[in-house]
């Protein structure tokens, strides 16, 4: 009985989460503006629900989403859009940061 409630305890906090990461998401309406971009919002948060499975890493699983979104919309900018030499001088900014 027990186990059947954390689950569903564990359940509901996931669910919660993906709500509030969706709503981040679709408030930069990026099926518009970036057409190209991969839609793999839920991939990524189950990517990070692997790495922080306990329910008090709740804040770190929602962090590291949204880096890794953000991060994506970068990398599909720069493999639809870049030349060389802007994909080198954005590598040699980074390399600076």
């Amino acid at each position: 009985m027990f186990a059947k409630m954390d689950f569903n305890m564990v359940q509901n906090l996931h669910q919660q989460e993906l709500y509030e990461i969706s709503g981040w998401w679709r408030s930069f309406d990026l099926a518009t503006n970036f057409p190209f971009a991969r839609e793999r919002l839920v991939e990524s948060y189950y990517w990070n629900v692997c790495v922080y499975f306990e329910p008090k890493y709740r804040l770190a699983r929602i962090i590291n989403t949204k880096i890794y979104r953000t991060l994506s919309i970068l990398d599909d900018t720069c493999d639809n859009f870049a030349t060389y030499e802007e994909l080198q001088a954005l590598s040699e900014a980074i390399e600076r940061f």
